[in-house]
């Protein structure tokens, strides 16, 4: 069982990285994962003291391999880690 989920996790369903530059509200982000069927998660990782928290963001899947996410201000250089997640 272990051996066939692990097969199953390395297989081309997540996609994370370091996000934000500081000035653009909306970030491009490819995952290329081949769907746009995706859940997506940003938490904050900014700063000397993270938080850790959810950032609310608007979310966008703009092709099969990219989502944007847009926000109100921009995101602190590398502030955020995105969690993409393949569903379908």
């Amino acid at each position: 069982f272990c051996t066939a989920v692990e097969t199953c996790v390395g297989s081309n369903i997540t996609f994370a990285d370091t996000i934000g530059n500081n000035s653009d509200t909306t970030i491009n982000v490819d995952h290329n994962l081949g769907t746009r069927d995706v859940i997506v998660q940003l938490y904050d990782i900014s700063g000397g003291t993270p938080t850790y928290a959810t950032i609310n963001a608007d979310i966008r899947r703009s092709t099969v391999n990219r989502v944007q996410v847009i926000t109100n201000t921009a995101i602190t250089t590398n502030g955020a880690r995105i969690i993409i997640t393949k569903v379908a």
